[in-house]
């Protein structure tokens, strides 16, 4: 059976918040100052927590027993993610040249994500929460690092005009 989840994302403070057919059925919210990211779904909290100089590794850590459930490797380029969750390995990747569209795929499971700016959704044919919120997650950090690419980018050009 195919199930629905939509989401909001705060533009100012950047929390997400989940729902399944129109009630709230978790957040994500990233810490001040801090690259650990908190997302709970469902009554389950987590911990996101990015490891290495660029971040192109995330572990997983259920918050309420401490344990390390799964990761998160990112390719090189960013285009595309191995999610591990209790052992089982599954594909994220964006499916359109725009990178509005992603899905996650494996172990007979099809997640189908679309993204805007400030919204987006997700349809899936599998009741696995923690590889929702991963999804969402994920989509939420290629987002960021995008946006720090680009101001990185545009530094030399910004220090040429304010100079």
């Amino acid at each position: 059976m195919k199930r629905s989840i939509n989401w909001t994302r705060d533009l100012i403070s950047g929390t997400h918040r989940i729902f399944s057919y129109g009630l709230q059925i978790g957040t994500i919210i990233k810490r001040p100052f801090s690259q650990v990211t908190m997302g709970d779904i469902n009554g389950k909290s987590y911990v996101f927590i990015p490891r290495g100089f660029f971040g192109h590794h995330v572990s997983i850590i259920e918050e309420a027993s401490g344990v390390n459930i799964g990761h998160i490797s990112y390719n090189t380029w960013m285009t595309n993610a191995e999610i591990s969750i209790l052992g089982v390995k599954y594909l994220w990747r964006y499916t359109n040249i725009t990178t509005t569209r992603f899905t996650i795929s494996g172990d007979n499971v099809n997640i189908d994500f679309a993204n805007g700016i400030n919204r987006g959704s997700l349809v899936t044919n599998c009741e696995n929460d923690i590889l929702h919120l991963t999804g969402i997650f994920t989509i939420n950090y290629y987002v960021q690092l995008s946006f720090a690419s680009l101001l990185l980018a545009l530094l030399p050009v910004w220090i040429i005009i304010f100079k």
